[in-house]
Parts: structure tokens; C-alpha cells; sequence
């Protein structure tokens, strides 16, 4: 996705850093169109000409042509977008896995835990987010040994989809009196 704009399309993605910029945002001109495209031409997103000049004190100018070495357009090409965003933020797309345990007898439908997989399902290649939903009961200790079998089995899968991140959403109820938290019927 584009960095500027939040959007896909034909993007220009810079050897120097993750980040893209699409088509849209960088108008270049249609006769270099297939002169970026060759091998050898390497393109260096804003942000990190923005941290060169910083680094080296230039003028700036080289801000606005994106090619290192020499430069492969003879025109500063037409930036389409307000660039507002910090020259060091980027996305993190490394595997997430997004694991929500919800109490026996509550109905997980409903809830953004969904939304949020959703969400962050179009910038994440297919195999690096994954989604589970376990239902756990521990009120006797044969239903709590049957949640610990189900556990394991989970964290035998994570561990084989090597996810980088996990972010756990727990749904339970609380008694109304006291607030204590409920494990199990």
C-alpha cells in the first residue's frame, strides 16, 4: 500500500526501505514509464530522500527526484499528495495471529474482534494473519483439562505459523455483586 495515500494500485516500491508509493501520489511522466521499469533503475521512497538531506544537510531538493545515482528523470516528477507522515513510520506486516477466548455460553458474534481481522486482513499476505476463536470452561477439572488439551493444540499451530505478534481478546462475564470473573460453569 501506498505510504501517502493508504491506497494499492501500481505502486513504486523503493529499494531502500518497505515502504511504496503508488502511481496516483507520483505522477511520472509516460516516457520514462518503462524506464523505471529496468533493471538496475532502483527507486528510494520520500521519506528516506527526506532523511538523506537531513543526514548529508542538503538543500532539499533532491527530495523530489526519487532515483538514486543518477537521476533518471530529467523533471522533478508531480508529487499528487500532501506528504504529512513521518519520514520513520512504516506498516508492520509481519505475522499476526489474533486469538479471542470467549466463556462457554456467551455468543462471540457480534463483537469487533472480527472487524479488526477484517481490517487488517489487506495488508497482510494470506498466510501471515490468522484468526482463532476458542471457547474455554474451566468450572470442573475435566472441563478445564478438555480447555488445556484445546490450548496446546493452539499453541502447536502458532508456533508452526511462526507469527511474529499475537493479540488476545478474553470474553468472559464478571458477577454483578462483587466483580469477580467467571472461569467456567
Amino acid at each position: 500500500f501506498c505510504y501517502l495515500c493508504q491506497d494499492g494500485g501500481s505502486l513504486h516500491c523503493s529499494s531502500q526501505c518497505r515502504r511504496a508509493v503508488c502511481s496516483f501520489c507520483l505522477i511520472v511522466p509516460e516516457k520514462y514509464q518503462e524506464t523505471i521499469l529496468e533493471d538496475g533503475v532502483d527507486f528510494c521512497c520520500l521519506g528516506c530522500h527526506e532523511l538523506e538531506d537531513q543526514t548529508t544537510r542538503s538543500s532539499g531538493t533532491r527530495v523530489f527526484c526519487p532515483y538514486w545515482v543518477i537521476p533518471i528523470l530529467l523533471a522533478n516528477p508531480h508529487i499528487q499528495t500532501h506528504y504529512g507522515m513521518s519520514s520513520h513510520s512504516e506498516v508492520n506486516d509481519d505475522p499476526l495471529a489474533i486469538i479471542h477466548l470467549y466463556l462457554a455460553g456467551m455468543d462471540p458474534h457480534g463483537l469487533p474482534l472480527l472487524l479488526i481481522y477484517e481490517s487488517f486482513h489487506s495488508y497482510f499476505h494470506p498466510s501471515d494473519l490468522l484468526f482463532f476463536e476458542l471457547k474455554f470452561d474451566a468450572g470442573t477439572p475435566t472441563k478445564e483439562a478438555d480447555y488445556q488439551l484445546k490450548m496446546a493444540s493452539l499453541v502447536e499451530r502458532l508456533w508452526c505459523a511462526e507469527s511474529a505478534h499475537v493479540l488476545l481478546f478474553i470474553t468472559k462475564h464478571s458477577e454483578e455483586a462483587q466483580g469477580d470473573l467467571f472461569v467456567g460453569h
